[in-house]
């Protein structure tokens, strides 16, 4: 059981019989008991809901669901209801989750009986949780994710319409090195050949007629901003590895010219 800072106080159960015989495991429900002693299923549908912990924010309750050795989470809805659950961690085959308790920084200490040990799991957006601003971030998360299929392939091209169609997604983001490969041309990014901008112009009217956004990979910022007249909206330049090795070569060249060491000798 675990008690919010209203009042509200939310109990697991075991769901099956252990005494005087043991019956097969079957999903149970956590009960939600208001401070005036209303009593209300929470969440069902649960393999043994027994330790809770509820977030240093009070907006997010984490259960150990024992007989399927893991550990679900829920958001705690304004009304007390839990909603939105997913695994919040599976335990090792030789660990079982069974009392919990929430540590200053928000990680959860975890009893595993057979396994005779505490295992520690964190919250694991603690720090990213205030990124943004005010509003905690894990609150608002979902809300700025972006869903964009990849359109890598001659088939995806044949078939934006559906792909577009499919409920949930945010636009489409186009692979030009992989595309290539699907029209038997080379691949690489920036492209000039006039077939291939008349796809970009077929994507982005496709996209653009749903109201979604389209993008696409670049290999250069002047590229990008061509792109970006064009009419797409989210457009990347380069790659992490790509800076990374293009500083690093800066570095280097920018050492050995001053010392007068000839490039390509060390």
């Amino acid at each position: 059981m675990v008690v919010a800072t209203d009042g509200t106080a939310y109990v697991g159960n075991f769901g099956f019989r252990i005494f005087p015989t043991r019956e097969e495991p079957k999903p149970a429900a956590i009960a939600k008991i208001t401070s005036s002693g209303a009593a209300s299923v929470a969440a069902a549908g649960l393999w043994f809901p027994n330790g809770m912990v509820i977030s240093g924010d009070g907006h997010t309750l984490v259960v150990a669901e024992s007989a399927a050795r893991r550990l679900s989470a829920f958001d705690i809805a304004e009304d007390g209801s839990l909603i939105n659950q997913r695994l919040w961690g599976q335990m090792a085959p030789d660990q079982l989750p069974d009392g919990l308790c929430l540590d200053a920084d928000g990680a959860i200490w975890i009893a595993s009986p057979p396994s005779k040990e505490v295992v520690p799991r964190s919250f694991g957006p603690v720090r990213a949780r205030h990124y943004g601003g005010d509003q905690l971030y894990h609150e608002i998360a979902n809300d700025a994710i972006l869903v964009l299929p990849q359109i890598e392939t001659r088939e995806a091209v044949d078939n934006i319409g559906a792909i577009l169609a499919v409920p949930g997604i945010s636009g489409i983001y186009v692979g030009p090195g992989d595309l290539s490969l699907s029209l038997c041309l080379k691949p690489t990014l920036d492209r000039e050949e006039p077939e291939i901008l008349e796809i970009y112009r077929r994507l982005l009217k496709e996209a653009a007629t749903r109201g979604l956004t389209a993008g696409i990979q670049n290999a250069t910022a002047a590229y990008a901003i061509r792109m970006a007249e064009l009419g797409l909206t989210f457009l990347t330049v380069g790659s992490d590895l790509g800076f990374l090795a293009s500083g690093a070569r800066d570095s280097v060249q920018n050492f050995r010219n001053p010392a007068g060491i000839i490039p390509g000798r060390s």
